[in-house]
């Protein structure tokens, strides 16, 4: 007899929550010991949530410190799903968190379409290889086929308007004018925090002034000393002849 499948609510009654995710049904807990990853199936029957999701996930890698924690959720065949559309800022904001590595918040400045099972991404800024070389159209896809329990095929291309270019040349250029203010402003005070050289380490000039007045006096007065020794060496000598006489 198959063992009956528990609530979120009553294995981890610690999670406090108001999302409807805490009476998901839990399929499987599997450990992935060769990337430190904690797998969560869930099954429910009303859609879940993006953000409520990423809350639980955090919850778990909290609790049991694992790496990565992945949830995997399938839903009732006639649970009504939001579209990719309707949660494509979500979904990005998720992957950020979950990746942030990967910059996926590159995607942000795109168009996405559904046709089928493909997930057509149209950038409007340049960076469709690099997001490849990161996988972060793998790790999409994956995401996608966690939380809406459908697989799409990813593509990722670009198509820079003239308009786009322009924005992203301006938004270039006040980068620069930022980092160049950010210099001058860090060169500014360089200057304002190093020590003043001091022009003259003597007399101040005020004292300067006084010092050559009072040394003029002393010139003068010494001058006039001199004058008055001659004078009366000329009076003592004629004295002295006087007398001699």
């Amino acid at each position: 007899m198959q063992e009956k499948t528990k609530k979120i609510e009553e294995i981890f009654n610690d999670y406090k929550t108001n999302s409807n995710l805490k009476y998901a049904q839990v399929e499987s807990f599997n450990v992935l010991k060769k990337t430190n990853t904690l797998q969560v199936v869930l099954f429910f029957d009303e859609y879940i949530e993006i953000k409520d999701i990423w809350s639980f996930e955090n919850f778990l890698k909290e609790r049991f410190q694992f790496e990565h924690i992945d949830i995997q959720i399938h839903y009732h065949e006639k649970v009504e799903k939001k579209s990719i559309q309707e949660e494509w800022k979500n979904i990005i904001s998720y992957m950020s968190h979950k990746y942030p590595l990967a910059t996926p918040m590159l995607l942000l400045k795109s168009n996405v379409e559904v046709e089928n099972k493909s997930l057509k991404i149209e950038l409007h800024i340049k960076g469709a290889e690099f997001l490849k070389a990161k996988k972060v159209d793998k790790e999409l896809q994956k995401a996608i086929k966690n939380l809406f329990d459908e697989e799409y095929k990813i593509e990722i291309t670009e198509k820079i308007s003239l308009e786009d270019l322009n924005e992203i040349k301006q938004n270039i250029k006040a980068e620069e004018e930022k980092v160049i203010a950010h210099i001058n402003e860090e060169n500014m005070q360089e200057i304002s925090e190093t020590p003043k050289i001091e022009e003259e380490k003597s007399i101040p000039e005020p004292t300067r002034r006084k010092a050559r007045i009072h040394f003029g006096k002393i010139i003068k007065s010494k001058r006039k000393t001199h004058k008055n020794k001659g004078l009366n060496c000329k009076r003592w000598k004629s004295n002295l002849r006087r007398k001699s006489h």
